[in-house]
């Protein structure tokens, strides 16, 4: 027969295990919403002249990366453009451990340096920023850092 410290022990460690499994579905739901937020940001914070950057402004769940550009900077079609920017990604059942946004076009660093007129001060860092002080509003709101 177990002692009562024991089963005590058992009793606290199951509610543990409760608790992480219900924080990780918040968590999980956190990091789609951050991550969906930063991209709907990084597309409105694009420069457009043929679309072809904005449209490669992609987001990968996992380590999968791909090296490609999507469509042809000269023969891009606005329906295309707008397939390309409407479509959710993929975003995977079970626990997140990486998310990655990214952009292949050749001219990325360049315009993040701030090489264009329609984003001075760049994309993504200032798409970063602004998501994380909206988060940080949140988490200020609910109490979470307290």
């Amino acid at each position: 027969m177990a002692s009562p410290e024991y089963t005590e022990t058992l009793q606290t460690l199951d509610r543990l295990t409760k608790q992480i499994n219900r924080m990780e579905g918040d968590f999980r739901s956190i990091i789609i919403m951050v991550v969906l937020d930063l991209r709907r940001e990084i597309l409105a914070n694009s420069p457009v002249r043929t679309g072809w950057y904005r449209a490669n402004n992609r987001v990968v769940f996992g380590s999968n990366i791909p090296e490609d550009t999507v469509g042809d900077p000269k023969t891009i079609t606005p329906q295309q453009l707008a397939e390309y920017m409407g479509g959710v990604p993929a975003i995977p059942t079970g626990p997140i451990r990486l998310a990655t946004l990214f952009n292949n076009v050749p001219y990325a660093k360049a315009l993040e340096d701030g090489h264009s007129q329609q984003a001075p001060f760049g994309i993504y860092q200032i798409s970063a920023d602004f998501v994380e002080a909206k988060l940080q509003f949140q988490i200020d709101q609910k109490g979470y850092g307290k």
